[in-house]
């Protein structure tokens, strides 16, 4: 792929990814947080079963349950909190503050993980 190629999909996901969350904070505040999460969720399953399917018996061994649940239950309250940010904020000031969170994230890799850790 050349990077002509590569930038025309990086603003794809560009565009994609602000309408997507244009239309998330509108279907939030019309049907509410819990719903608009439910159906985030049924869309997302109905839209990624087909590449997990031959997988699925993996998630029923004990130690990959017990480490889906727990990171069920964070991401989920991590969604409702963003989703209600959705639905009492506006979008550009809710977008700029949820994308602080990656410059955070790299300082805190930088500074908690070892120099040697990748090596």
């Amino acid at each position: 792929m050349d990077i002509q190629t590569g930038v025309l999909f990086a603003f794809a996901a560009m565009i994609c990814w602000g309408v997507g969350d244009f239309l998330i904070q509108r279907t939030v505040r019309k049907i509410g947080i819990v719903e608009g999460l439910a159906v985030i969720g049924i869309v997302g399953t109905v839209g990624l079963l087909p590449f997990v399917w031959n997988d699925l018996q993996i998630i029923f061994q004990p130690e990959n349950a017990s480490l889906l649940l727990g990171l069920g239950v964070v991401t989920f309250i991590a969604a409702m909190f963003n989703l209600y940010a959705y639905k009492i904020g506006k979008l550009s000031v809710v977008e700029f503050v949820l994308e602080i969170e990656l410059p955070v994230t790299v300082i805190l890799g930088i500074v908690f993980f070892p120099r040697n850790a990748f090596d």
